[in-house]
């Protein structure tokens, strides 16, 4: 298993695109997060605080219905900078989800594209160890990829935000994000195996996460809790409170990573059924 593995890795680093794919992933979410500091830094909140000594001062929330001169003669209005959050910056990872599991479906519709499959599984007749290994290696790359991005988003909201905040939520992200990218690239290469041409794959597995499940969840009361990928994407944002009425955000990862083992089974055993 371990040669497969390696094999496996041979193919995925000396493919040029495929690299660049990922860094590019990086770059973008790298872009997200500078561009949402920016707009988040522009924005002040603004609260009227009475005049006193700093002992007896307090403060009265502003709920936006003051203008200017709103607070009293008694009161100032004044302007605090906006909090940034790790969630806050790491819009771009639904972009970089888009590529994962595109990748996902490219290392295994590739090699049934150009016949390459076909000596691969001649050198390996157990052909579920082909697709295992790839998994490893894919799913691992991804997620790798994915934790570096997050730590520089952290980089970046450290240095470049006004008022930089980290709380559990934040801490959770360093493992959610990679963890769901693992699991988005092995739903991937499921569906790479279970269609065996990359562009139809492709455009099946992001066309059923992007548009589909938005429309399905959108139009049909209820069917959210049930859109795997709706459920899934939480694992990189910060979960709001009965947000498109999906499943809790550790009831909805596990059942987000059950769909994409289900597709992964198929497709390893389909591989396995069918002529190369």
């Amino acid at each position: 298993m371990i040669d497969v593995i390696r094999s496996e890795w041979i193919k995925l680093r000396t493919v040029r695109s495929t690299i660049i794919t990922l860094f590019a992933a990086g770059a973008i979410v790298v872009l997200f997060a500078v561009l949402s500091i920016n707009n988040i830094n522009g924005n002040q909140n603004t609260r009227c605080v009475a005049q006193g000594t700093a002992d007896t001062a307090t403060t009265i929330p502003d709920d936006g219905s003051f203008g200017v001169d709103s607070c009293g003669p008694d009161a100032t209005l004044v302007a605090e900078p906006a909090v940034v959050h790790l969630s806050d910056v790491t819009a771009g990872v639904t972009i970089a989800a888009f590529v994962f599991g595109a990748l996902g479906v490219q290392i295994i519709g590739q090699e049934y594209r150009f016949n390459t499959i076909r000596p691969t599984f001649t050198a390996v007749p157990h052909r579920p160890r082909v697709l295992l290994a790839k998994l490893a290696v894919m799913a691992a790359s991804t997620a790798v990829v994915a934790l570096l991005m997050t730590l520089v988003c952290w980089a970046i909201g450290s240095a470049l935000a006004d008022v930089w905040a980290v709380d559990g939520t934040d801490h959770r992200l360093l493992w959610s994000i990679p963890l769901f990218a693992a699991l988005w690239t092995m739903g991937g290469i499921g569906v790479g195996a279970i269609v065996r041409q990359p562009i139809a794959g492709i455009l099946a597995l992001l066309g059923w996460a992007f548009i589909a499940e938005q429309i399905v969840g959108s139009v049909v009361d209820g069917s959210a809790r049930w859109l795997p990928f709706l459920n899934g994407i939480q694992m990189t944002t910060r979960v709001g409170e009965g947000q498109q009425d999906v499943r809790p955000l550790l009831e909805g990862g596990i059942y987000f990573a059950v769909v994409c083992a289900a597709l992964f089974a198929l497709g390893t055993v389909l591989a396995d059924r069918r002529d190369a």
